[in-house]
Formats: structure tokens, C-alpha cells, sequence
């Protein structure tokens, strides 16, 4: 039998938490999907659970299309895909999405994050990157978990369920169910996870019987008094087992005078308060990954998701409160915050012993490139060493975006994990070197022609016209089209990459009125400006749907102290005192190799876990004890600049090739890689999978780079990207400008 009568359910790409409306019509009709089941990969199929008594078209909208169902031979993983194009997001659509598929390993299944839906943990799950760029979402779950005997009457009708033998029936069969909609006093008591999954233990020893429990019907399959009505699980039992229909109050009237459950205290508002008397180890698989999803507290308590952070990571035991609570009581204590103040100080006094060792004993050689040119901010030439940098930062960063996608196995991934972040800021670094004369009359021209206008071309026509096309989407609605052209501009929702074009521009602007100030002064604003806004919600690219702030401001602002530093470097001085020989290679490759064997040693891990990367706001910082913890959380914001500095200077100086060769033709184009590698990559999902876990680290990600920074790409994107074309028909074109060049990486690829 299907698990449970319909809740609400509206179709959710940047609209959670929104309460459901109520249908004018008291009864749905039901698919109930039966027997082995899957769903066309196709981009363009939606995938129809339940409809209501009619389909409900907007004017200009498309028909929904369930047509895509296909019988599977037994023994083959139960797996279903749900698919959503991004036209639909904004429907004024209240559709009701349930079904079962009749195997005793895949019972239910729960489709789209929301207040109203959410994933069990007892799942595999993987989310498209498509998902991620918000055009589509290809959400997939499976269960693996036997059911149990119903405890009672089930409520559809016996020949929907089959035989009763166990074997999978077919077909798909059509059922009416009494539903009601949820009263406001009843949607209260579901709470904020999403509300039809079953929980994942068996019952609780001392846990509160089924007899006399409220309403039987409550209880069938895996749905038992004794778990739901269990206050050692929460103040209204466990919440996973509630839904619209099924409240703890219709339920478990009597689970209080049933005893021998754990009451957790409520706040005035009905909210569970921070201290609890029992505790939940929330991240046993702090490492493990379920498809592409991480049960972290990074993730999970991550409010810009919604009020109750990640809907996708609770169910049972496992909630916002009880895990997040936990997660900042123990995160937030001073104590690693001062140890992130000691390791930044000591990377700024060995930086410093670096410099007085290479004033007092360096000598002025032919490290900085040879013939190919002088400093980037000096004169006109440029050096080879930066544009070498930036192909090989591309590499790695599409290397970094390549091991997310579900159909890679990358040998040492973690080389591209968390430990390669420092790619991001090493380009801040690079585009403030190539941006020291930010504010003459020239350097405007160059930030208007090179950056904004592509920047605006590629977020009005390029990224919601051509490249949806090329992707097999339809054409979007006059209205829906301006709203993603809104989005695209004002969020920075055109890519999950294209917030540092966004960035680069704020930089070049601020870096104006930072100009009038002396050196070391830059630098401590700059800091500053950086310390106080990861407190603000301004906005990132970890949830690609939220709306606060604009253009992913939050990464922006926390760059800015590596931009500063790039203007204020002295790298022409640096690569003279340190010539290029194998045995300056071999010092930087051992260097990184000796931090990323830090970073990924336990210790490391668990203190690396605990360093924000762009600001932390949207952690639940209301839980952090005592209050002065989170006052000083900034130095550990601190802590993250310093280290990824250290790391990028480190392969600048060190390990960087310094001289001409084709690896600078391709990072002097580094803007069409770094822009059009997620498109690429959503394309190259057979590939990946046919391709060794060896090459997919050392050989894929460097023929994507490269042919993305090829001739033909450059003259079907070129006229987007580098439109020199505008220029000309504006003004004369002039000389190679100094400080008129960018960097453009592809950012931490959240």
C-alpha cells in the first residue's frame, strides 16, 4: 500500500518553506505506481507522481508528461528518477506527489526538499549537477530497507496493492483517498522536516504501546506507536512519521501519560531549545558521501538552505535542532578559534622570515621569465609564469568540479576536494597583480569592455538563450525569461562558477577609493571589510536558489584581502630572489605535498571541518556558547585567507613553469574554460564513467581545459566573451593596456 495519504507538495526550485495553499477540492486521485519501475533519462520528461482531479496548465505553459515509465527485469536496483524543468518552478501549481513502487527494498519515496518532503537518511541520493546550475534537478533515491507487516488495515483498496505475495504487481492503477487539509494548529505539530518517511530504527525499549494510541488508521508498514509516538525521539515523537494527514496529535493524544519517554524543553515559540538531555551522534559519517550528499554539519545546519538548514539531511533522531545545537556547542568554542589565531600568526611571521632571508641572501638572477617580460603591474609586458598559472589553476579546477559528478571515480579525490580550495584564491591573487592601475581612464575602459559587457551578454542571451538550447531545454516564457535574466543579474544565478566575474568587477570598483591609502593601510581595510561580512547573509554559491544579497557578494567580500595583496605584491622581486631550478620545484611540490598530508590526517580533517570558507552567517551561530565565540568567529575566516595564500604562493613562486610555452597561449584564454566547463561537464557523463579513475585526476580535466581554450572555441564564444567588436564600433581600438587584464577562474565550484 502506498505509505501515506497526500500531503501538499509544491514544486520547489527557489521557493522553499512555503506553506501550502488550500485545494479547492478535498479528494485526489492517485497514481499508485506499481511493480519495477524507472524513468527515461531525458532532460525534457517530467515525471507525473499524482495528479489532482485536473492538471492545472498556466497560460503558456506546457503539458506534464508522465510517459515515461518502462517495465525493469526482476533483480535490477529499484531505482527512480524524478526530473523538473526549470519553467516549472514558479507555477501556481499545487500537484501531490506520492507513489510506491511494490518491492519489499524500495517502500517509499519522498521527492523535492521541502517543508513538506524530504529524503530519509536510510537512502542513496544523488542530485544532478544540472541541479546546481538551476535550469533542472534529476533527484534520485533509493531505499534499501525490508518493511514491516502492516499493523493495521491498510488504507487502499486491496487490489491496488497486489496480490500480497510479495511479487511486484504491474501496471499502474488509479486510487481516490479521503484526505484533509492540514489545519494550521496540525501543521505546527508536523514541524519543519519534511514529513513522510518512515523511521530507521526498530522500536525504542519502554517506548509508549500502540493500543489505545489515537487514531489506528495512523499505523501500518513500517509507521508503529512505538516509534512515532516515542518522546525520546522529540516533543511530538518522531517527526518524519507526520505529514498533513497524520499529526502527533491525531496520533498520540495519550503518548504522554504512556511515560518512559525523554521530553526534550520547548521555547515559548514551541521550538526545542538548545540544551538537550539527550544526544544524537548527527556526523558517524562525516566522510562518507551518499551519492553526492555529505551528512556534515557544513551542509546540514547551513540556514541559507532554509530555516531548518538542509531538509534533505533529517528524519528519525536526526533533527535541526538536536544535530545543529550539538554541531555549534561543541564548533563554536573559543578554543579553536585560538588555535586558528596562533596558525595564522605563524604563517605571517614565517612569510615575513621569507622575505628578510631573501633581502639579506637572494641575488637578483633570471627567475622572474626570462625574455617573456617584466612586472604585471610596471609595465606593459607580461609575465609568463601568470598566465601558465591560471591554465594550470583551470586545470585543477575543472579536476575539482569533474570529481562531483556521480559517474566519477577519481583516483586521490581528495587532492581535488576541500584541500584544492586554494585555486580560487590564488586567481584573486592573479587578478589583483593584473590590476594595479585599477583607476586610470584605460583600466575603466578594459573592466567596461572585457569584464561587463561579456559579463552582461553571457547572463542575457548566452546562458539562458543559446546554451539552454544547446542543452535540449525549451525555449523559456517572455515572463519566465525575465525573471531569469533578473536572477542571472542580480544573484549571480547564470552559473555556479560565474560569481567571480561578479567579484572581479566589485574589486576593481573598491579598489579605487582603497588607492588613496598607503599600503599597509589597504591592506588592514581591506581585512577588515572581509572580518565583518561573513556576519551578513550577502549571498553564495553553496545554495545556487538563495535570494539574499546580490551578486554571491558573501565570496566576493571574503576575497578581498587577496586581491589587496595581488596589487600590493612585489612579484617581479620574489621571482628574481628565487630562481626557477629543479630544486625549487622539489621544495614546493614538498611543501604542498606535506600540507595536504596535514590537511587530510584526522586531526586535520576535524580542525579543517571547523574553518568557514566564505563567510558564516549561514551557520547557526544563535547556538554558539559563549557568546564571545562567536564574536571572535572572524579569525578563523582570517585563518582560511592566510592558508590558501600560503598554498597559492607556494605554487606561484615554487612550482609555476615561468616561461613561453603553449600552457601560456591557453591561460591567456583562461575565461572560456572557467566559464563553459559546467556546460561541458554536464555533457560528458558517459565519458567520465568510461574513463580510469587515474585519468579522470591527470588527463580529462586537462583536455577539457585545453580544448575549451582552443581557436574554435575561442571564435564561436568569442564575440560573447572578448567583444572586441563593441569596442570598435565605439571608440578606436588602442594598445595592450596595463592592469586591463583578468583572471578568470572558475571559483570553488559550490
Amino acid at each position: 500500500p502506498c505509505p501515506r495519504a497526500c500531503s501538499f507538495v509544491q514544486p520547489w526550485l527557489g521557493r522553499h518553506n512555503t506553506p501550502p495553499r488550500k485545494h479547492s477540492g478535498g479528494r485526489f486521485r492517485a497514481l499508485c505506481m506499481t511493480g519495477w519501475l524507472s524513468v527515461d533519462d531525458s532532460p525534457m520528461k517530467l515525471l507525473l507522481l499524482v495528479l489532482t482531479q485536473q492538471l492545472f496548465v498556466p497560460a503558456g505553459g506546457q503539458e506534464l508528461k508522465g510517459d515515461s515509465f518502462k517495465p525493469l527485469a526482476a533483480g535490477t536496483m529499484c531505482s527512480l528518477k524524478a526530473q523538473l524543468s526549470y519553467g516549472w518552478g514558479d507555477m501556481p501549481l499545487q500537484v501531490c506527489f506520492e507513489h510506491c513502487l511494490k518491492h519489499p527494498e524500495c517502500t517509499h519515496f519522498n521527492w523535492l526538499p521541502g517543508s513538506w518532503c524530504h529524503r530519509y537518511r536510510n537512502c542513496e541520493a544523488s542530485v544532478s549537477p544540472s541541479w546546481s546550475e538551476g535550469q533542472w534537478m534529476i533527484y534520485e533515491v533509493v531505499r534499501s530497507r525490508e518493511p514491516q507487516e502492516p499493523a493495521a488495515p491498510p488504507l487502499v483498496d486491496a487490489a491496488v496493492a497486489g496480490t500480497g505475495s510479495g511479487e511486484p504487481a504491474q501496471g499502474v492503477e488509479e486510487l481516490e483517498q479521503e484526505t484533509q487539509v492540514p489545519s494550521a494548529g496540525d501543521a505546527a505539530a508536523a514541524g519543519p522536516s519534511g514529513l513522510q518517511v518512515p523511521p530507521a530504527e526498530s522500536a525504542t525499549p519502554g517506548a509508549p504501546a500502540a493500543a489505545g494510541m489515537g487514531d489506528p488508521s495512523c499505523w501500518f508498514g513500517d509507521f508503529t506507536a512505538a516509534l512515532c509516538c516515542n518522546l525520546a525521539r522529540g516533543p511530538r515523537g518522531a517527526e518524519s512519521c507526520w505529514d498533513g494527514v497524520y499529526t502527533y496529535a491525531r496520533c498520540c493524544p495519550g503518548a504522554a501519560s504512556a511515560g518512559a519517554a525523554v521530553s526534550i524543553p520547548a521555547t515559548a515559540a514551541g521550538t526545542p531549545s538548545v540544551t538537550t538531555p539527550q544526544t544524537v551522534d548527527c556526523w558517524l559519517e562525516v566522510s562518507a558521501e551518499v551519492g553526492n550528499v555529505k551528512f556534515n554539519a557544513t551542509d546540514c545546519c547551513n540556514t541559507q538552505h532554509s530555516p531548518y538548514g538542509n531538509l534533505l539531511c533529517w528524519g528519525g533522531d536526526f533533527t535541526f535542532e538536536r544535530c545543529c545545537a550539538q554541531f555549534h556547542a561543541q564548533r563554536c568554542g573559543i578554543g579553536r578559534t585560538l588555535e586558528a589565531a596562533q596558525l595564522t600568526l605563524a604563517l605571517g611571521l614565517a612569510w615575513i622570515l621569507v622575505v628578510l632571508v631573501l633581502r639579506t641572501f637572494g641575488s637578483a638572477g633570471v627567475g622572474g621569465g626570462g625574455a617573456e617580460g617584466g612586472s604585471a603591474g610596471e609595465d606593459c609586458e607580461r609575465l609568463a609564469v601568470l598566465d601558465n598559472a591560471k591554465f594550470l589553476l583551470s586545470v585543477w579546477v575543472v579536476a575539482s568540479h569533474l570529481r562531483l559528478m556521480p559517474e566519477a571515480q577519481m583516483l586521490l579525490d581528495g587532492v581535488c576536494g576541500d584541500f584544492a580550495e586554494f585555486h580560487t584564491r590564488t586567481f584573486c591573487l592573479v587578478s589583483g597583480i593584473l590590476s594595479r592601475d585599477a583607476c586610470s581612464p584605460r583600466a575603466m575602459r578594459g573592466l567596461a569592455f572585457r569584464v561587463v559587457v561579456p559579463l552582461l551578454l553571457w547572463c542575457i542571451a548566452l546562458e539562458p538563450l543559446l546554451l539552454r538550447v544547446a542543452r535540449g531545454y525549451p525555449l523559456l516564457s517572455a515572463g519566465l525569461f525575465a525573471r531569469k535574466v533578473v536572477d542571472n543579474v542580480f544573484h549571480a544565478e547564470a552559473s555556479r562558477v560565474i560569481w567571480y566575474w561578479f567579484a572581479l568587477v566589485c574589486w576593481r570598483l573598491w579598489a579605487c577609493p582603497l588607492s588613496a591609502l598607503c599600503p599597509w593601510a589597504r591592506l588592514i581595510v581591506a581585512l577588515a571589510i572581509s572580518a565583518l561580512a561573513g556576519y551578513a547573509k550577502l549571498g553564495q554559491t553553496w545554495v545556487y536558489y538563495a535570494k539574499e544579497g546580490a551578486f554571491k557578494m558573501n565570496m566576493a567580500l571574503a576575497c578581498l584581502p587577496l586581491f589587496v595583496v595581488g596589487q600590493l605584491l612585489p612579484l617581479r622581486w620574489l621571482l628574481d630572489r628565487m630562481p626557477m631550478t629543479w630544486v625549487t620545484m622539489a621544495v614546493g611540490a614538498g611543501l604542498l605535498s606535506a600540507t595536504y598530508a596535514m590537511h587530510k590526517s584526522p586531526e586535520g580533517l576535524e580542525f579543517m571541518d571547523d574553518i568557514p570558507s566564505f563567510g558564516w552567517a549561514h551557520l547557526p551561530v544563535q547556538y554558539c556558547e559563549p557568546r564571545e565565540a562567536a564574536a571572535l568567529y572572524w579569525i578563523r575566516g582570517l585563518f582560511k585567507n592566510a592558508l590558501e595564500l600560503t598554498k597559492g604562493l607556494i605554487f606561484l613562486l615554487l612550482c609555476c613553469p615561468r616561461s613561453n610555452s603553449i600552457l601560456t597561449t591557453f591561460g591567456r584564454h583562461s575565461i572560456y574554460p572557467y566559464l563553459l566547463h559546467p556546460v561541458v561537464l554536464d555533457w560528458l557523463g558517459p565519458v567520465v564513467k568510461a574513463t580510469p579513475p587515474a585519468c579522470q585526476l591527470l588527463v580529462l580535466p586537462l583536455v577539457i581545459t585545453a580544448v575549451l581554450a582552443s581557436w574554435p572555441v575561442r571564435v564561436l564564444f568569442g564575440p560573447f566573451l572578448e567583444p572586441v567588436w563593441l569596442e570598435r564600433l565605439l571608440e578606436a581600438r588602442e594598445g595592450p593596456e596595463c592592469g586591463g587584464d583578468t583572471a578568470h577562474p572558475n571559483g570553488s565550484g559550490h
